[in-house]
């Protein structure tokens, strides 16, 4: 499988653009995170897959416990991105969330909606798909 230096370049700036630290975990520090990991990561997926696509109002992003009545933590959470799509439909998508007691979280959505781990590029390479998964770390405290 093969990947351009800028899509590296690109991944490793979304995310490490927030840091991970120690503290408090919480849903607007959470939602704000995976939403803009998430704009970012659809425009890249988006040239990666040969389309022009001009940067979009901010996504946003509504979390929650699973299987929880806290509020606040580390564990696993469930957030709906609500990302406006070029042509202005706006599709909320659930992903799955692990949050790290520093601030760092791994996310999964549904392969139906996000694509498959491998996507077919233009000239006929294989690269992988940014929003099939994705990692992040915001500021906990």
């Amino acid at each position: 499988m093969t990947r351009r230096p800028l899509t590296a370049i690109v991944v490793a700036t979304a995310l490490l653009g927030t840091g991970c630290s120690s503290g408090d975990i919480t849903a607007p520090s959470l939602q704000a995170s995976v939403g803009s990991a998430y704009q970012r990561l659809y425009l890249l997926q988006q040239q990666e897959l040969g389309h022009q696509v001009s940067p979009r109002p901010d996504s946003t992003a509504h979390c929650s416990r699973s299987g929880s009545t806290a509020h606040s933590g580390p564990g696993s959470w469930t957030c709906t991105v609500h990302f406006p799509y070029p042509d202005g439909h706006i599709v909320p998508l659930t992903f799955d969330v692990e949050v790290q007691p520093i601030g760092c979280y791994s996310a999964s959505g549904p392969p139906a909606v996000v694509g498959q781990l491998e996507l077919n590029t233009p000239s006929g390479s294989k690269v992988t798909n940014p929003l099939y998964a994705f990692d992040g770390c915001f500021d906990a405290g």
